[in-house]
């Protein structure tokens, strides 16, 4: 026990002095392929749809998510050529494949999970609330900050390029906003009407933030990350 004090001690020693936890953050930099933002939420699956021309031999395609009061969910991802329209370029993006424990969350193979700003009741790979005919589907309620899916794919400079992702929320909310614009945007305050989905293709993007509290560094070093769907939360299906 003693030996694994030493290096952790050491960690939190470089640690700023103060940092933040998640707190209204906007969705990462960049132009965004798609961004639900002033969008209706529809608590059916609706699919939405992007495109982009490849820059680069290798793509990063990045989705970022945050829900304040409630949950999205989602599912069917995609990602195809236009001269190649019927083969899906994304790996798992039904989300059936193989996951990862970590904490509370279920992380799904073959995508890259991000959640910088510690928020809570972060995605989770989720069993229910998902299509008809899906046996599983990303689910997500990251509150006051977004977390993020990433995942590389092969493309071909100048070639045009399909997204395609079908989304619902389980939530109140009228209205998809990159930020809680209600006054209720305190630290993982889940009374804000932040609720968003922002899809980017290219560079692999940064999550806007601090770095986290000491306390999250303590949870990251024992293994423990991820508040997921273990507490309660409004709407929760």
């Amino acid at each position: 026990m003693k030996k694994l004090l030493i290096p952790l001690c050491a960690l939190l020693a470089i640690l700023p002095a103060t940092s933040a936890m998640a707190y209204n953050y906007a969705p990462p930099a960049g132009t965004p392929i798609i961004d639900l933002a002033g969008l209706s939420t529809t608590h059916g699956y609706t699919t939405y749809t992007g495109s982009f021309v490849a820059t680069s031999t290798n793509t990063d395609i990045t989705f970022a998510l945050r829900e304040d009061p409630a949950f999205i969910s989602l599912s069917n991802i995609s990602v195809a050529d236009t001269a190649s329209p019927s083969i899906n370029l994304i790996t798992n993006g039904d989300f059936s494949g193989a996951t990862t424990t970590v904490g509370t969350q279920l992380l799904p193979a073959d995508w890259l999970y991000q959640n910088i700003n510690a928020a809570t009741f972060a995605g989770t790979v989720h069993t229910g609330n998902c299509p008809t005919g899906s046996t599983s589907c990303w689910y997500d309620g990251s509150v006051q900050a977004y977390d993020s899916l990433s995942q590389y794919i092969s493309t071909t400079i100048g070639h045009t390029y399909t997204i395609l992702f079908s989304a619902a929320d389980n939530g109140p909310l009228a209205l998809y906003s990159q930020i809680s614009t209600n006054g209720q945007t305190g630290s993982n305050n889940t009374a804000g009407n932040g609720a968003d989905v922002v899809v980017y293709a290219g560079n692999a993007v940064t999550l806007q933030g601090s770095v986290p509290e000491p306390a999250m560094m303590m949870l990251l070093a024992s293994g423990l990350l991820g508040f997921g769907v273990s507490r309660k939360k409004a709407k929760q299906a």
